[in-house]
């Protein structure tokens, strides 16, 4: 059997798998037993659905209709008929899997294919440009198709898209990798913070699955190589800052883009939070920073200004730069801020492992009133609760969202949510409040909207300990008519026939999508549920969980990942604030 036949019959046991504890030992057993340990990075970006981590922005550049030709011209079929097979069986890795079995014509010579030809044949076929190049990828993958065993063509086929349905992330990977090096996971904690330095699972696991010698794997900070962001924790009521925290500053927290800026020499970089090349969007920024005569890895908050009216623009206004025409036009339309909030590396010397007070320092130094575009957000220093009570408002009365609190002898916690960070914003105090969902599957309109497919959202946050995705709200009011509509598209590219592995529901949309758009929800109040799944739990007799009440959908973040959104622990949390309010008021 070929390599990439093996890890074919490894990846089929992993997608029939339910059990989180066994889908790790499948990884692990895949991963020990993968001979050619040299080429085992390119077994984890094909496993994870990418040709290189996102920062480097390397796409296949095809999407489902040429990946139905190329299985029609692999096997002998009419385009038309793959089309009606895939209407059927709602996924193209089944398709190529049936029509390779029953192919109507054979390639001209056989070759037994390897992890590290399908890789190198698809980084090919990405780097494939210019006039007719759609055509020559089409057939190159058609070929490759033709080389495939049955099962090879299910993965093969679901590659270029990135949807390869094996129910597991980054942190199933993360545990097996551990359990091959140590029989345990005790190394999950080391191998993570790996992880979150480089943002390249392929790299950090080719180093410790390849060798015993970790001394190549360095706590350091590398230019155009972005760091999974800290993240906050948050809090109900300014008290608790001062519970959680002995020493420490406030800032205004601004609803922006987050960027984080690699600059070396003459080049800029500036990646999104969730590690997206989008230097595209900020030529103004870019000329700007090129010109300082220091090195740096960054963090800032860009956020768009009204010069007329003198305030913040909103969000959505500010998000409007990440297209990709038209940029000069925009640079016009939407003037921005960008206040710089931590800097993780300056010219050589690593500063991630230097408490935030002294990061602190630099940033004053480098970036304090730089330019009229760049500046340092401002840090107060209050002394009780009345103090950060003034700053609340004042950012409030700013058109902010609220304030973050920064414990001044904290470490950066790469891609870690802990109270080194904590944020209060304006809407706790109040039976109001937002999360991050992620959207796994949609309704069909009701009512004035009853001649609509696309109606509604059903909505989930995530459970760490069980590693899945579970319900809290069907939602169907929020944005415009337009906006539902062009969500609708999107969503239609990703659905699936069946329940997405990874979520648990009892509630069974008009149809399932590939758990992948992030929506920001506003609502009322959190209640228990006897039909959402958000931390219930399957064993009990009392069936409860709990649900959003009076929902609505305030916008889609892009800027988010889906293991950026709420945690079920972070609903129960915000559950009890509601509780403790609630008796207050009463």
């Amino acid at each position: 059997m070929s390599d990439f036949g093996l890890v074919a019959k490894y990846l089929k046991s992993i997608e029939e798998e339910n059990s989180r504890l066994l889908m790790t030992n499948i990884c692990a057993e895949l991963f020990k037993n993968f001979a050619d340990k040299q080429s085992i990075d390119k077994l984890i970006y094909f496993m994870q659905g990418i040709l290189r981590p996102k920062f480097e922005g390397i796409e296949f550049g095809i999407g489902d209709k040429y990946i139905i030709s190329s299985t029609a011209i692999a096997y002998g079929y009419d385009v038309s008929y793959v089309n009606r097979l895939y209407k059927d069986l709602g996924d193209l890795g089944l398709v190529a899997e049936k029509l390779c079995e029953e192919r109507k014509q054979e390639p001209l010579f056989k070759k037994d294919l390897s992890i590290t030809y399908v890789y190198d044949t698809c980084i090919s076929l990405s780097r494939i440009t210019g006039k007719g190049s759609l055509d020559l990828k089409l057939k190159k993958f058609a070929e490759l198709l033709g080389y495939a065993t049955p099962l090879e063509a299910r993965y093969l086929a679901r590659y270029p898209t990135g949807h390869m349905r094996l129910g597991i992330g980054d942190p199933t990977i993360l545990d097996a990798i551990s359990i091959v090096v140590k029989s345990t996971k005790e190394l999950r904690e080391e191998i993570e913070r790996y992880y979150n330095l480089t943002s390249d699972l392929g790299k950090v696991a080719k180093v410790y699955l390849s060798t015993s010698d970790f001394s190549n794997l360095k706590s350091n900070v590398e230019y155009f190589s972005p760091v999974r962001p800290a993240l906050a924790e948050r809090v109900s009521s300014i008290e608790e800052i001062f519970e959680k925290q002995e020493r420490f500053g406030i800032e205004f927290k601004y609803d922006g883009i987050r960027l984080q800026i690699h600059k070396r020499g003459k080049e800029v970089k500036i990646f999104s939070r969730n590690q997206e090349n989008i230097t595209r969007m900020f030529p103004d920024l870019c000329s700007e920073i090129s010109s300082m005569n220091i090195d740096f890895v960054a963090e800032g908050e860009c956020i768009g200004f009204d010069i007329v009216n003198k305030k913040f623009l909103p969000f959505q206004v500010t998000v409007q730069r990440k297209r990709k025409y038209g940029i000069q036009e925009k640079v016009k339309e939407v003037p921005i801020y960008v206040f710089m909030f931590d800097i993780l590396k300056i010219n050589d010397e690593d500063l991630i492992d230097k408490p935030y007070w002294e990061r602190r320092m630099y940033l004053e130094k480098y970036f304090k009133n730089y330019s009229k575009l760049i500046t340092v957000s401002d840090l107060y220093f209050p002394r009780n609760t009345d103090d950060v009570k003034k700053l609340f408002h004042q950012a409030i009365e700013l058109g902010l969202e609220g304030i973050m609190s920064k414990n001044l002898d904290a470490l950066y916690t790469a891609g870690a949510r802990k109270f080194s960070w904590i944020k209060l914003k304006k809407s706790y105090g109040e039976f109001i409040d937002t999360i991050d969902c992620v959207v796994v599957g949609t309704f069909r309109g009701t009512g004035q909207r009853a001649s609509q497919e696309f109606g509604g959202l059903l909505c989930c946050v995530y459970n760490q300990e069980k590693s899945r995705f579970e319900t809290i709200a069907k939602v169907s009011s929020g944005l415009s008519e337009l906006e539902y509509e062009e969500l609708g598209k999107k969503l239609s590219e990703i659905k699936l026939k069946k329940r997405p592995k990874e979520v648990f529901s009892l509630l069974e949309p008009d149809y399932w999508v590939e758990p992948k758009f992030v929506v920001e929800l506003g609502f009322d109040e959190i209640t228990v549920s006897d039909i959402h799944t958000c931390n219930m739990d399957e064993s009990s007799s009392q069936k409860k969980g709990y649900a959003l009440r009076f929902p609505r959908l305030l916008r889609i973040r892009d800027d988010k990942d889906k293991d950026e959104v709420t945690t079920v622990k972070e609903i129960i949390d915000l559950y009890e604030i509601q509780r403790k309010q609630s008796r207050v008021n009463h």
